[in-house]
């Protein structure tokens, strides 16, 4: 949906915290968005993080951002899991040759008979970067979330709960994803802390906090408790979230990563500026501004438009009724964009369309009639998007 609205956490308002959602690869989604919110001048008093969510608030914590965003730009599949970036690069992109296939046959040979991928090169790079006193003496109260499976019971810890020395334990137990040798802490066996609470804001509630900022990885998995918390009414939660699914959590391909990066960004700005769109970024979109651009669109054409669609033209039926209640619901359901709830949506939605069509980059600020005007005038036959977007240069 485009320009939510709800009370926005702005700098300066009190107290902030900032929830990290658990999400593999998806990780680089949500520094992308911290990123936004940093440049915007938001300060957090505590952060929290399930699994890729704890190692990203832990670098935040010790005020290590930029290292943590470098290393989202240049991380691979090699890097992590000592495994070979182009095989697995093919693996997601569904383009297996036969070479491939037997090298992921072998390193899964190799998992099964490890239970579980090594996680050997993700600990050594989390004991060299990570900094327990740092964190420890940091003005940005750090928790995490994990799942202990010896006790069959989540497990929501802040810095001072969790055993000096311990640190890098409890996130490697954090992140533990089911595919990965389980983690052991004092002999009892850990699972990522998505199995509990995939993006903690409940233990912020509890410790006082009433003005949450989540950044999302996952389009389906709810927030532990939220109907409760809602309900109670103590806590102001915004989300910065992606409208379409990410891609895979172990999709840590260079160029994926990057790409999640910049969406991240975008959509962080998306909630700080309250821009408009659903897949792209429009500023400065007002509904006067809309209604007068439908306005000036000949009557004529939307009549021959209406053809087209093979809408039932009524005698003496108002124009602008034919445009707003019969044209523009059939060529919004022509984009399959399924979030539109307002005519200014529905244009949007349109536009966006047409934009993608042509190939434009969606990654900048755009006002609406800047993106207009990067439309190509040439028409095909079935161009009939395009062509009424045209009526509104």
């Amino acid at each position: 949906m485009t320009n939510k609205v709800y009370s926005n956490i702005k700098p300066g308002d009190g107290k902030i915290a900032l929830s990290l959602e658990g999400g593999g690869a998806r990780g680089a989604y949500q520094i992308g968005a911290v990123k936004a919110l940093f440049e915007n001048g938001y300060k957090f008093d505590a952060i929290v993080g399930t699994s890729i969510g704890a190692i990203n608030g832990a670098y935040i914590a010790q005020g290590d951002f930029d290292k943590i965003y470098s290393m989202w730009q240049t991380m691979s599949f090699k890097d992590l899991f000592d495994l070979d970036n182009e095989v697995m690069k093919r693996t997601f992109d569904i383009n297996l040759d036969i070479n491939s296939i037997k090298y992921l046959s072998k390193k899964l040979g190799e998992a099964l008979k490890n239970k579980g991928m090594d996680t050997e090169k993700m600990r050594q790079i989390l004991e060299e970067g990570i900094d327990e006193e740092k964190i420890r003496n940091s003005d940005i109260l750090y928790g995490l979330v994990t799942m202990c499976l010896s006790d069959i019971n989540g497990e929501e810890k802040y810095i001072d709960e969790i055993p000096k020395g311990k640190l890098v334990d409890y996130i490697m137990a954090s992140a533990n994803l089911p595919v990965f040798k389980r983690s052991i802490i004092n002999n009892k066996k850990y699972l990522d802390g998505g199995a509990w609470d995939n993006c903690p804001v409940h233990m912020l509630e509890e410790k006082g906090y009433n003005k949450v900022i989540a950044i999302r990885a996952h389009k389906r998995i709810r927030i532990r408790d939220y109907k409760n918390i809602v309900k109670r009414g103590n806590i102001l939660i915004n989300m910065i979230e992606p409208i379409d699914t990410l891609p895979s959590i172990l999709n840590f391909d260079t160029n994926n990563l990057n790409y999640e990066l910049k969406l991240g960004y975008y959509d962080g700005l998306r909630y700080i500026n309250n821009y408009d769109g659903f897949r792209y970024y429009f500023s400065d979109v007002s509904n006067d501004y809309i209604i007068q651009k439908l306005n000036s669109i000949s009557p004529l054409y939307l009549e021959k438009l209406a053809r087209k669609l093979k809408i039932k033209l009524i005698k003496s039926e108002n124009i602008f009724d034919l445009l707003t209640k019969k044209i523009i619901p059939e060529l919004v359901l022509k984009t399959k964009e399924k979030n539109v709830e307002s005519l200014k949506d529905s244009i949007i939605a349109i536009l966006e369309q047409v934009l993608k069509d042509e190939k434009i980059d969606k990654f900048k600020i755009y006002s609406f009639e800047d993106a207009v005007s990067l439309i190509d005038d040439k028409l095909c036959e079935n161009d009939i998007l395009k062509e009424f977007i045209l009526q509104l240069k």
